[in-house]
C-alpha cells in the first residue's frame, strides 16, 4: 500500500478531466548557496494531466452515438461521409457550476 492511496479523486481543476491525484514533484530542483548544493523536493498531490489541484466532483456518460458526418468536424479530421462516434458527458464540480463536453471521434473513413 502506498502513502498515496488515499489522495483525492475528483476532477482535474484546469481541464476538468475525471482522475485521481498523483504524487507529483513540484520542487524547484539542484540549487546552489555558498558553495552548499542541495535538491529542493516538492511532492504533492496533483492531477497527472495538468498537474493542477484535484477537486470534489464527478463525470458522467450521458450517450454515445453513431453517425455518418453530413459537413466537415474536428478541423477537417472527420470529412462528408466518415462515420465517427459522439459522445456526451456532463463533467460538475462540487461546490461550483456543471458543464458538458462532447466529444467526436472517427470511427471508419468513408469509402472514396
Amino acid at each position: 500500500m502506498h502513502e498515496y492511496d488515499d489522495y483525492p479523486s475528483g476532477i482535474c481543476d484546469c481541464c476538468g478531466h475525471a482522475c485521481s491525484a498523483a504524487p507529483i514533484d513540484v520542487g524547484y530542483g539542484t540549487t546552489e548557496f555558498w558553495g552548499s548544493v542541495s535538491t529542493h523536493v516538492d511532492i504533492q498531490p496533483l492531477s497527472p494531466c495538468c498537474e493542477a489541484e484535484v477537486v470534489p466532483g464527478g463525470e458522467k456518460r450521458i450517450e454515445s452515438t453513431t453517425h455518418v458526418a453530413r459537413k466537415e468536424h474536428n478541423k477537417g479530421k472527420i470529412q462528408p461521409g466518415d462515420t465517427y462516434r459522439r459522445t456526451v458527458y456532463f463533467r460538475w464540480r462540487q461546490d461550483g457550476p456543471g458543464w458538458f463536453v462532447v466529444y467526436k471521434r472517427l470511427v471508419k473513413k468513408a469509402d472514396a
